[in-house]
């Protein structure tokens, strides 16, 4: 990036964070500032908790898509859901649950409804965060039947996220599964257990590859 490129992409950053924006993205965006004012990789990884690589990545978006649409669309991933409903009633639901899977689904949207944000809510529940945003959006078009749908079970990671996952990868292949498991959480709010993160670095590295 040119001088010029980095004071730009720093003002941007600036006026972004005076937002106040969702806390693991001001991680984030603080860990680029640093990186962009000549800190080495290393500690401005470290600021956000996250390895070197991922810090390289997102560094990278900003040189292929430009600043300003790198922070919209982080910004709009990180943005708060809201849901307009009672959270008692949500919770009273769940109580009466006797499916774990549709519980955790009712316990995820109250969070929501009393205000918490989606990593918060997928910390508590055990779901990951574009699980939740599915189910409000379901919630608020059919109401509580639409939390009980079986359905066929999604992927924890979105295409865009599993893109940037493979990314992070080419650049480290000797991580560990439970680097990965790190990795997956720190900015994207998905929890996996180890022996998932093992499996889905075993996939990626297979892929890479070829197999």
């Amino acid at each position: 990036m040119s001088s010029r490129e980095v004071q730009l992409a720093r003002r941007e950053i600036a006026a972004a964070l005076k937002r106040q924006p969702e806390w693991r993205l001001r991680l984030r965006l603080t860990a680029i500032d640093m990186a962009l004012s000549g800190k080495s990789p290393e500690e401005a990884a470290a600021t956000a908790n996250v390895q070197p690589g991922v810090l390289k990545h997102w560094l990278r978006i900003i040189r292929q898509r430009g600043i300003v649409e790198a922070l919209q669309g982080w910004e709009r991933r990180a943005g708060p859901l809201k849901l307009n409903t009672d959270a008692m009633v949500l919770r009273e639901l769940a109580a009466k649950e006797t499916s774990p899977r549709i519980r955790k689904r009712f316990l995820a949207l109250a969070e929501v409804a009393d205000g918490r944000g989606i990593c918060d809510a997928s910390a508590i529940s055990g779901l990951n965060h574009e699980g939740i945003a599915k189910w409000i959006r379901r919630y608020e078009k059919s109401g509580a039947v639409a939390l009980r749908e079986k359905g066929a079970r999604s992927c924890k990671l979105s295409a865009v996220q599993l893109s940037e996952l493979r990314s992070v990868v080419a650049e480290s292949p000797e991580i560990t599964g439970n680097e990965l498991r790190d990795l997956i959480w720190t900015p994207f709010c998905v929890r996996y257990s180890r022996s998932g993160a093992a499996r889905l670095l075993t996939k990626i590295l297979a892929q890479a590859s070829g197999g």
